[in-house]
């Protein structure tokens, strides 16, 4: 497994991005012949690359944020892993509550 993450930062607009990279290698994924080990036949989830952006805005002297996400901008999917739901987009919007 690996991981990379490349992030920029604009001050002066109040601006963010992230560029995020996970990489899976090949692993097993079921013991076909029941001897409790992962044989070079049994059944494997190949190696793959998901790729997540995101971008942020601040408004109104940093009080206000907004983000906008998308993860596994590819929209990888493998029908052994499940839980892999393909692209998705977030929304987002935070206030910072500041005591003066």
């Amino acid at each position: 497994m690996g991981n990379l993450r490349l992030a920029y930062e604009y001050r002066p607009w109040g601006i963010t991005a992230t560029l995020r990279a996970n990489y899976r290698g090949k692993y097993g994924y079921s013991d076909t012949n029941g001897n409790q080990f992962i044989d070079g036949y049994d059944r494997f989830v190949n190696g793959y690359t998901l790729l997540n952006a995101s971008a942020g805005k601040t408004f109104l002297q940093n009080r206000l944020s907004a983000q906008l996400s998308v993860d596994n901008l590819t929209g990888h999917k493998d029908p052994f892993i499940p839980n892999l739901a393909g692209r998705v987009y977030t929304v987002g919007l935070g206030w910072k509550f500041i005591k003066q």
